[in-house]
């Protein structure tokens, strides 16, 4: 699949927020930023074509929890964070 490394970040990132680490805040923010911009880059169609890749829609579903889930990190609730990440994973097919 086109979007599976990132979501095997968002994977990773889930992960993260099952830990106690209370100093990786910055990083895993910025990271999930990151994937985010990227997800919603591969939910667009192609400008040339009008083709809307197969995963878009579970992307552009997905994007509301990882949405919700990037504002609980920056607040660091964790528990939130955690919860919305685990949906938007599950919204998201498998590879």
């Amino acid at each position: 699949m086109i979007y599976s490394p990132h979501r095997a970040e968002l994977h990773n990132i889930v992960h993260w927020l099952r830990g106690d680490d209370e100093e990786g805040w910055p990083g895993q923010i910025e990271l999930l930023a990151a994937t985010m911009f990227d997800l919603k880059e591969l939910a667009r169609p192609m400008i040339r074509e009008t083709v809307v890749p197969p995963e878009a829609m579970a992307i552009r579903v997905a994007l509301h929890q990882l949405t919700r889930m990037l504002s609980a990190m920056q607040e660091h609730a964790r528990g939130l964070a955690l919860e919305c990440g685990q949906a938007a994973l599950a919204l998201l097919p498998d590879e």
